[in-house]
């Protein structure tokens, strides 16, 4: 009510508050804050000795956490605990976390940075191209992160072929979404294809999947590479779409489409970008930002997507919409 009525400066939360409360979570990880508070309450002198920081900047940053509900305080005992949201995303010994995309966001903050000169100038950047292992080694570790978001409805609503046993995993990264797929169809084996840098640094990610031969991680460029006329069942590609132009995303859809056998099947997993802008997708408008600054291209509509399969020659266009995850979608065809 009070900032419907322009009472409050809504620019100053969405700003100053915004990104101070944001930088207060990612620091926390990064100082393993929340990993200290993980077996029970703890004072702000406990907590500074776990991360061996400053016991005055520390009680600081505590204090930020509870103004955000991530950490809770307790008056008696003047000491810290988790909130439930920390408890399930924060800390390394939940199956759920995300800490290393975080970690990764550390980097994207720099990133982030340059947006004022992209605007003023349309010149992207392409993170792709850089030659820093240590960005590449955070960027794979957070992509497995992002891997194991709404993986239960992937894997229950994704149409592959009952008796597929060749996928191609485009950009698969460390392997998070083709180990739940093998995991759910025993005959099925998968072949990760991604950037060189990447590779490298996803490997044992892969490895650390425990499932051996059938599923393995070659280095290779989707773009320039020729795949095998009629070599595959399934061929999957999420969260890469957003890297590629509209004529490069055709250029792939039909070099999938040969890769593919008769009545195999191409899905796309993308954050969706309204066709009209809209308050009601926050997540696909930010995250086009971000892509139009980082990657040179940006997030795109279902109706876009689809327009690319049936321009490559694919039949039978379906769009499933995430429950688990909103804004999420995913757009398959199959050729027949």
């Amino acid at each position: 009510m009070v900032l419907k009525s322009l009472l409050a400066p809504e620019p100053l939360l969405t700003t100053q508050m915004a990104f101070t409360m944001a930088r207060s979570i990612m620091a926390a990880v990064e100082l393993n804050v929340f990993e200290a508070l993980e077996n029970g309450p703890q004072t702000a002198e406990q907590v500074a000795q776990f991360c061996k920081t400053n016991p005055k900047a520390t009680r600081a940053l505590l204090g930020a956490l509870v103004g955000c509900r991530y950490v809770k305080y307790q008056s008696k005992s003047k000491a810290y605990t988790l909130a439930p949201v920390a408890k399930k995303w924060l800390i390394q010994s939940s199956p759920a976390n995300i800490c290393n995309k975080l970690k990764f966001q550390l980097m994207e903050w720099d990133v982030m940075s340059r947006l004022e000169n992209y605007v003023r100038t349309g010149t992207a950047m392409d993170l792709h191209l850089s030659e820093d292992p240590k960005l590449w080694a955070s960027y794979q570790a957070g992509m497995v992160d992002i891997g194991k978001l709404a993986l239960g409805e992937t894997v229950s609503r994704t149409p592959i072929p009952k008796s597929a046993t060749r996928m191609l995993d485009i950009g698969g990264s460390g392997g998070t979404y083709s180990a739940a797929f093998l995991k759910k169809y025993p005959g099925l084996s998968s072949r990760i294809l991604d950037l060189p840098s990447a590779v490298e640094h996803a490997r044992p990610f892969v490895q650390k999947q425990g499932l051996g031969q059938r599923l393995e991680i070659v280095a290779g460029n989707v773009l320039t590479d020729q795949l095998e006329d009629g070599a595959y069942d399934f061929v999957w590609m999420a969260n890469v779409a957003h890297h590629f132009s509209k004529e490069q995303n055709i250029a792939v859809a039909k070099k999938v489409f040969r890769a593919l056998k008769p009545g195999g099947v191409f899905s796309i997993l993308e954050t969706e970008r309204s066709d009209i802008p809209s308050d009601k997708n926050q997540m696909g408008a930010f995250l086009d930002l971000y892509f139009c600054l980082t990657s040179q291209s940006g997030t795109w509509s279902t109706g876009e997507i689809g327009a690319w399969l049936k321009e490559s020659g694919y039949q039978n266009i379906h769009e499933i919409h995430y429950r688990t995850a909103p804004g999420l979608a995913q757009v398959y065809a199959i050729k027949k």
